[in-house]
C-alpha cells in the first residue's frame, strides 16, 4: 500500500498520509513568510514559535512526539554519533540505551521522532514550492535547496525510504543532486556572517556545494555509482572559495595569573558566541540559536 500518490513534476503537492501527524505545523502556515521560516525553523525548533514561548517548552508541532525525540540536531547526534565510538551517553532518556550498547536496535520514539522531523521537512519545503515559487526566485532557491538538504538526510539515516514524496520514476540521489544544482545557479555566492548579517544562517552556493560534497562522496552506497572525482571538485570549490577557513585561532584568559587558561581554535567551535568568537569562518551553513529568539533542547 502506497502512502502517496505519484506524480511527476519536483514541485507539484503529492498528498501523503503523514501530513496527519503535521497538524498543528500546517496551522501557521497560511501566508508565504510564515511558511518559509518554517522551512527552515524546523531544522532549529520543534516549536512553530521557535521556542520562544515557555508554556510551549514541552511540546512538539509533529503529534505523539515531543521536543527533545523530535528534535533535529538531537536526534541526527543521537543516530549518527551515539552508537559509535565518538561519544558515550550514560543519561536515562528513553531508548537510549538502543543507540549506546551492543543490543540490537528496534524502532524507537527518537528514530521514529526524527524521520517524522525529516518529513515534516520536506513537507513544509512541498508546500513552499507548490504554492509561492513564483514570489520570490532568491527564497524559491533556498526552500530547494532546504528540500534537498531534507531528502539526503533522510537517505543518509533511513536509506531510500523516500517513497512516493519524490515525483514518479525519480530516485532519491538523482532527485537531491538536480534540486540542488538548480538551487546553486539563483543562489549567492558564499558570505561570511559580517558581509551580510541580514543573511547569515541562509542558503547559498557554499551550502550547495557543501551538499554536493556529501551526496558525491558517498555515491556509490547511495546509487552504486562512484562519483569521487565529482566529490573532490565540490570540496575544493568549497576550499578555494576564500570564506572558510579551519578556527585556528586561539584567545588566553587570565593571562598571567595562576588560573591562565587558553582556550584553542578547536574549543570555540563549541561556545555559545561561536558566531562571533572567530570560530564563525569553519560555519558553512550555521543554524542560528540564542538564548531569545530561537530556543531548543536539541541545538
Amino acid at each position: 500500500l502506497s502512502l502517496w500518490r505519484c506524480t511527476s513534476s519536483a514541485d507539484a503537492l503529492r498528498p501523503c498520509q503523514m501530513d496527519g501527524y503535521f497538524a498543528e505545523a500546517f496551522s501557521v502556515c497560511s501566508d508565504p513568510d510564515s511558511l518559509y521560516a518554517l522551512c527552515y525553523g524546523n531544522v532549529m525548533s520543534c516549536s512553530n514559535d521557535m521556542g520562544r514561548n515557555p508554556n510551549n517548552a514541552d511540546k512538539s508541532n509533529i503529534a505523539g512526539t515531543d521536543n527533545q525525540t523530535s528534535d533535529f540536531i538531537r536526534s541526527l547526534f543521537n543516530l549518527q554519533e551515539l552508537p559509535t565510538d565518538e561519544a558515550m551517553c550514560a543519561w536515562g532518556d528513553v531508548n537510549i540505551d538502543t543507540f549506546v550498547t551492543a543490543n540490537p536496535h528496534h524502532i524507537s520514539t527518537t528514530s521514529m521522532g526524527f524521520y517524522l522531523r525529516i518529513v515534516l521537512g520536506i513537507r513544509l519545503c512541498d508546500h513552499y514550492l507548490n504554492q509561492y515559487a513564483n514570489i520570490d526566485p532568491g527564497r524559491t532557491a533556498e526552500v530547494r535547496l532546504l528540500r534537498a538538504f531534507y531528502h539526503l538526510t533522510l537517505l543518509d539515516n533511513y536509506g531510500d525510504t523516500h517513497g512516493q514524496l519524490l515525483p514518479s520514476g525519480t530516485s532519491a540521489f538523482d532527485f537531491i543532486e538536480s534540486e540542488t544544482q538548480k538551487a546553486l545557479n539563483v543562489l549567492p555566492e558564499p558570505f561570511t556572517c559580517t558581509d551580510r548579517v541580514e543573511a547569515y544562517g541562509k542558503m547559498n552556493k557554499g551550502v550547495a556545494r557543501m551538499i554536493l560534497a556529501r551526496l558525491y562522496i558517498n555515491a556509490l552506497t547511495y546509487s552504486g555509482t562512484e562519483r569521487w572525482a565529482d566529490a573532490l571538485a565540490m570540496a575544493r570549490a568549497l576550499i578555494d572559495c576564500g570564506v572558510y577557513s579551519l578556527s585556528q585561532d586561539g584567545t588566553t584568559l587570565f593571562a598571567n595569573t595562576d588560573s591562565a587558561w587558553t582556550w584553542s581554535g578547536y574549543h570555540k567551535l563549541f561556545m555559545a558566541d561561536n558566531g562571533s568568537n572567530g570560530a564563525q569562518t569553519e560555519a558553512i551553513w550555521p543554524l542560528r540559536f540564542d538564548s531569545d529568539t530561537i530556543v531548543s533542547l536539541g541545538g
